[in-house]
Parts: C-alpha cells; structure tokens; sequence
C-alpha cells in the first residue's frame, strides 16, 4: 500500500485519489501538495480539521495527519 501512494503521490501527470482508512473516514487528495512522507516514511495527508463536519468543508482549514499505513483500508482513484 505504501508503495502504491508513493506511485500515486509522484505520478506525472498527477491524478487526485481518496484514502479510505479503516474507520470509514475518507480523505482526498486533491493536489500534490496534500501529500507527502515522513523521513521514517509514513504517508502524511493535508486534510480539514477532526470531525466529521469539517471533512465534509472541502474549504475549511486544514491540517496534517500522520497515517498508520495499517489503518489503511483502500485507495480510491
């Protein structure tokens, strides 16, 4: 999986693609910018603020999450 939103995450041109984790949540990745690795190599996302009805504000503020590529349950492209 990690491998994969690396691919995702460089491609040329880019394609925007949702990570769904195990929890229902789903977070888009509109841009390149939205995405990016941690130097021990875990995916970080940019995403609106916790809470349900700010994932649903595509233009509310936003913050990084560190994922557990274990909590991962697929990407939606």
């Amino acid at each position: 999986m990690l491998d994969q939103l690396r691919e995702l995450a460089e491609a040329e041109p880019f394609v925007p693609f949702a990570i769904r984790l195990q929890t229902g949540t789903k977070l888009s990745v509109a841009k390149r910018q939205d995405i990016e690795f941690t130097h021990y190599g875990s995916p970080k996302v940019r995403s609106a603020t916790s809470g349900k009805h700010s994932l649903r504000d595509p233009g509310g503020p936003k913050r990084w999450r560190i994922l557990n590529v274990d909590a991962i349950a697929e990407i939606i492209l």
